[in-house]
C-alpha cells in the first residue's frame, strides 16, 4: 500500500507541477536514495532520471525549498 500511495503522490504533484515529495522516502540500504521504483515512475511521469543522485539531488532541493515557501 504504502508503494500505491507514494505513486499516487508522485502522480499528483507531477501534474500540479510540484517537486517530488516521495523523494523524502529514502531506504536505509540504498545509501540515502529513494528505491529503484521512484525513479521508475519519476521517468513514467516524464522525468529525466538518468543520473539518480543529481535527480535526487534536484528534487529534494525543490522540495525543501517549496516547503520553505509555505506551498506544501
Amino acid at each position: 500500500r504504502l508503494t500505491t500511495a507514494l505513486e499516487t503522490l508522485m502522480e499528483q504533484d507531477s501534474a500540479h507541477g510540484r517537486p517530488l515529495r516521495a523523494v523524502l522516502v529514502v531506504g536505509r540500504l540504498s545509501n540515502g536514495l529513494p528505491s529503484r521504483g521512484f525513479y521508475d515512475k519519476a521517468a513514467e511521469l516524464g522525468y529525466d532520471t538518468r543520473d539518480p543522485v543529481a535527480f535526487h539531488k534536484a528534487q529534494l532541493s525543490a522540495c525543501l525549498a517549496h516547503a520553505q515557501r509555505g506551498s506544501v
